[in-house]
């Protein structure tokens, strides 16, 4: 999916390419639980998910952008998510599965976050 970095997407911790954009209601910019990173998440970690952004933000050839998409997308699913099950990281690998076409798998890691942040109303 070709989507401008530049664009009014503004979920911390996120990249524009992983995120199901085109899916009408996708917005969760707004929810501070899935957006601002969580306190349980070491600085070490947090610190390894910044270097991945920035060198996404800076790589400038298409084959850099894809490389740097696939590691960021691959260690949400396979680092992030089994250490932290919270839904911070819920939504962003359900984001990955849902801008690859895979709705089914997509689906219930939302309904996981969504079940987990009771403090908001989702409509």
């Amino acid at each position: 999916m070709d989507v401008d970095p530049e664009s009014d997407f503004r979920v911390k911790f996120h990249a524009p390419q992983l995120a199901p954009m085109h899916i009408p209601g996708w917005d969760y910019s707004s929810i501070p639980e899935l957006v601002d990173i969580p306190s349980c998440v070491p600085d070490e970690d947090t610190l390894v998910l910044t270097e991945l952004l920035h060198r996404l933000r800076s790589a400038t050839t298409p084959d850099d952008i894809e490389r740097h998409l696939r590691a960021l997308a691959l260690i949400w699913e396979d680092y992030y998510l089994p250490k932290f099950p919270i839904p911070f990281f819920q939504v962003r690998v359900a984001d990955v599965r849902a801008a690859g076409g895979s709705l089914s798998t997509a689906l219930p890691l939302y309904d996981e976050a969504r079940s987990s942040v009771i403090s908001v109303d989702w409509g």
